[in-house]
């Protein structure tokens, strides 16, 4: 008979493993169910140890959990805390949700610490998996006795950055196959065509034309350095990751992003959009503003944002108002200020900062969209240039031996 590998709280919540034998994963479950255990997991032994699978392993300790998940997570967990179900109940029942083997380690470790005494929140920042953004919603729902308002607004939170970034990734999918298309061609004519049709011109004691005498030459001096080549690229990308990690590096490359034409209209738009959700975000559950422009500045991507509301936390702590500390720090659109200073005027900070986060979030998919679409016809006119040319090259090369031979 099968023997099945289990992982099952007993019923005083003590998480707890071993094996037990069943016809089907089915009979493992209901065996496991019988004898009082709650089961999060059973799998068929084969002979080796039960270990996650490899994708699912976690290089680092303190990274977070994927955007996509992490929704997922909050999503379910808003709707048991909803349906008054006890937290600690609510954290085993969504751990049987298919959601990775990441996920329910992590929701596993929250259940553990949720046991030994501590609050939500406070189990959630001892695993360093959540980030401050998340952990001060869900200290401030617990804190104002709206724990599944907070997790409800976390999970649209968390599911509008996901439908963004797949929104971007899926317009960038057809320009990036255009690419790998047009570069596979070329390489197809320059490592195929090119050294076939090379000979000939030795034999006829004439020099090929220029490109695809460059082009044999590249090509013998790549098989030949191979090696070098490799360890030249992976020493250069590894020198580009060590300067992209310098601060002082990177403050200037974010610095040149807001200055370049396009580039830096995408960054503001961005910033102030994600500035705006987080703020009403962290306004709504009831955190300070000073602790929600904190936490702001950790999650801003851009160091010139990041400065600016640091500033404008300091400038919030003498006294002064949230827009004009924002407009010293000369990175915020003027209609984001505008906006805000209403928003404090009239006593409705909260919905003006999501009006806000509206707004420049349309401007940011319009802009995005448009970009994209100039990107695509561009690229195709770049790309069949590139190749073009080089058919050309071939096709001028190959009448030249035609010439040849009747000579």
């Amino acid at each position: 008979m099968p023997r099945y590998r289990y992982t099952a709280y007993d019923r005083t919540g003590r998480l707890t493993s071993g094996q037990v034998e069943a016809l089907t994963d089915v009979g493992a479950i209901d065996s496991l169910r019988g004898a009082g255990l709650l089961p999060v997991e059973a799998v068929e032994h084969r002979g080796g140890a039960h270990e996650m699978r490899w994708w699912e392993r976690d290089l680092v300790a303190t990274r977070t959990l994927p955007p996509a998940s992490l929704a997922l997570f909050t999503r379910e967990l808003a709707t048991m805390v909803e349906a008054d179900i006890a937290l600690d109940e609510a954290l085993r029942i969504v751990a049987l949700q298919s959601m990775g083997g990441r996920v329910r380690k992590v929701v596993e470790e929250t259940l553990r610490h949720v046991l030994e005494g501590a609050s939500l929140s406070e189990a959630m920042e001892r695993q360093g998996r959540f980030g401050d953004f998340y952990c001060s919603m869900v200290r401030a729902g617990e804190a104002g006795g709206t724990l599944a308002e907070s997790l409800r607004e976390l999970a649209s939170f968390l599911e509008r950055s996901v439908e963004a970034r797949g929104r971007v990734r899926s317009a960038l999918l057809y320009p990036a196959l255009l690419l790998l298309m047009a570069f596979g061609a070329l390489a197809l004519i320059a490592t195929v065509l090119i050294p076939t049709i090379a000979p000939i011109f030795k034999d006829a004691g004439a020099e090929p034309p220029f490109v695809i005498r460059h082009l044999l030459t590249t090509t013998a001096f790549l098989s030949q350095h191979w090696t070098a080549v490799c360890i030249a690229l992976v020493a250069a990308a590894a020198g580009v990751f060590a300067l992209a990690q310098n601060p002082q590096v990177r403050a200037a490359g974010d610095r040149l992003a807001l200055r370049l034409p396009a580039l830096g209209d995408l960054v503001t738009m961005s910033e102030t959009a994600k500035l705006a959700r987080t703020l009403a975000s962290l306004l709504g559950s009831g955190v300070p503003m000073l602790s929600a422009l904190r936490i702001a500045s950790s999650i801003a991507g851009n160091t010139e944002f990041r400065s600016a509301l640091d500033a404008a936390a300091e400038q919030v702590k003498e006294g002064r108002m949230l827009s004009h500390a924002l407009r010293e720090g000369r990175v915020f659109p003027g209609l984001m200020l505008r906006l805000v200073a209403v928003g404090e005027e009239t006593g409705k900070l909260e919905p003006m900062l999501r009006h806000v986060e509206r707004i420049f979030e349309t401007y940011l998919k319009r802009r995005i969209e448009r970009v994209l679409t100039l990107m695509t016809p561009a690229l195709t006119v770049v790309m069949g240039l590139m190749v073009g040319g080089l058919i050309m090259s071939v096709m001028s090369a190959i009448l030249s031996i035609n010439e040849l031979a009747f000579k």
